[in-house]
């Protein structure tokens, strides 16, 4: 099997994957498409420790760095219980280890959000006024204020806008994913994956409209 096929033919690619034992290269393939995002955060928090003289911060600022790595593993396994289980219903069979492994090589393109997320916030925050956005009565509202302040800039609205456009690609490959490790129909397969990813993608858009950083990323 040659990683070539991710590119050329991923539905090979997965039908090869899903036969393998295992899940110990799909674990680690999660945690590094999470922490894509980290270093863009990273760069906030330290301006905001800059700011600030409070070891709860510390604590606040680590949560936020190790966030997208701990909801993307989240993700990984609601998707794939939800896969595994909805896919016995309609009539599919195969290893639940399949369905483990299928969907962690679909989210790949996630990384790419992760990775232009990381990039919008060193953009927007060098020349944000994140001293004056600090309000709150403790450092985990300081922080969600400085946050709220920053999502409608216009890097990080470009960031979530490739974070659905991902999500859509993610989800076309999470198809080949159901179909493949659960035996199922391609059509029977699209409505079972188009159910989640666009409940996903709604639940971004009402973030965003709602100025929720917290819900709007999700990855």
């Amino acid at each position: 099997m040659s990683y070539r096929e991710l590119v050329t033919d991923f539905e090979a690619f997965i039908e090869n994957k899903i036969r393998q034992r295992g899940v110990k290269y799909e674990v680690i393939l999660v945690l590094i498409l999470g922490a894509l995002s980290s270093p863009g955060l990273y760069y906030l928090g330290e301006e905001v420790l800059d700011l600030t003289d409070s070891d709860e911060m510390v604590f606040v600022v680590t949560g936020i760095i190790v966030r997208p790595v701990l909801i993307l593993l989240l993700l990984w396994v609601v998707y794939s219980m939800l896969f595994y289980f909805v896919g016995n219903h309609l009539g599919g069979h195969g290893s639940i280890r399949g369905i483990f492994k299928g969907t962690a090589w679909a989210m790949i393109p996630l990384g790419l959000a992760n990775l232009a997320q990381s990039a919008a916030f060193w953009w927007t925050y060098q020349d944000f006024d994140i001293e004056g956005n600090l309000d709150g009565f403790g450092p985990a509202e300081q922080m969600d204020s400085v946050l709220y302040a920053g999502i409608t800039e216009p890097a990080i609205l470009a960031s979530l806008a490739i974070l659905i456009l991902t999500l859509v690609w993610s989800g076309w490959l999470m198809i080949y994913t159901v179909e493949q490790a659960k035996n199922l129909p391609r059509e029977t397969a699209m409505k079972l994956v188009a159910v989640p990813i666009a409940a996903h993608i709604l639940l971004i858009i009402w973030a965003v409209i709602q100025g929720s950083y917290n819900f709007a990323t999700l990855i």
